[in-house]
């Protein structure tokens, strides 16, 4: 169903960008501040034809956003509005899994995409950007004990759960770990401040603080997570 033009202000990473958008496919219950009859002023969830999907512009995380988006697409990884990024968003569908049957609810961690695809009950929730393990052999003091940690950098592939969780900080041998959820050993999805658009973490999958609040609370233990190239 499409609805009456809109004029939208996009704030992205390099300037602000104005953009008709001619309609979307599905409403936005009221009170949500994603998309409204009267416009908007948050970022790239607002015209996406599933705003929910890119909900980080609500926290002030409009580049994320963005980048969740391109990332997605297989487009330039610049965190900005640009206009191939524009143009892909106006053709762009209802994305899908890669594990089609692996039930819900679900997390699906896609390693050469950098994308965390989240299912809940009933069907995609969220999709956000990651960095996960760079594949470089480390060897670091470790923050914690003061002794020598030495590693390769890698993000184990497979097929998982969730099997239990930390809330707020947890120092480790390699650094702050923000409300982590551990899915094999050591290896947890945890918030950070640093999301670079490329897999650069000891082995984790890194997601942005503000993101780590909501999936700890929305993401239960035994929830599945396939992590995947």
């Amino acid at each position: 169903m499409a609805f009456a033009p809109a004029l939208v202000r996009v704030v992205a990473d390099g300037g602000v960008f104005l953009m008709a958008v001619t309609g979307v496919h599905r409403r936005v219950p009221v009170g949500d501040e994603v998309l409204g009859q009267r416009g908007v002023e948050f970022g790239l969830g607002t015209v996406h034809p599933l705003p929910e999907l890119f909900r980080a512009h609500l926290f002030g995380q409009t580049w994320q956003g963005v980048m969740a988006f391109q990332k997605l697409h297989g487009l330039k990884r610049s965190g900005k509005f640009d206009e191939a990024t524009q143009r892909e968003l106006a053709v762009s569908g209802v994305p899908g899994g890669l594990i089609p049957n692996g039930g819900l609810p679900r997390v699906e961690v896609d390693i050469s995409r950098q994308i965390l695809m989240y299912f809940d009950a009933f069907g995609l929730n969220r999709i956000v950007a990651v960095s996960s393990g760079s594949n470089k052999k480390y060897c670091e003091i470790s923050k914690k004990t003061g002794k020598q940690n030495c590693g390769d950098a890698r993000t184990p592939r497979g097929n998982y759960r969730i099997e239990r969780r930390i809330k707020g900080k947890r120092e480790s041998d390699l650094g702050i770990l923000y409300s982590p959820l551990y899915f094999t050993g050591g290896f947890a999805i945890h918030g950070s401040p640093s999301i670079p658009a490329y897999a650069a973490s000891h082995g984790c999958v890194r997601i942005t603080n503000r993101t780590a609040d909501w999936m700890f609370e929305d993401i239960k233990n035994g929830t599945p997570v396939y992590v995947f190239d």
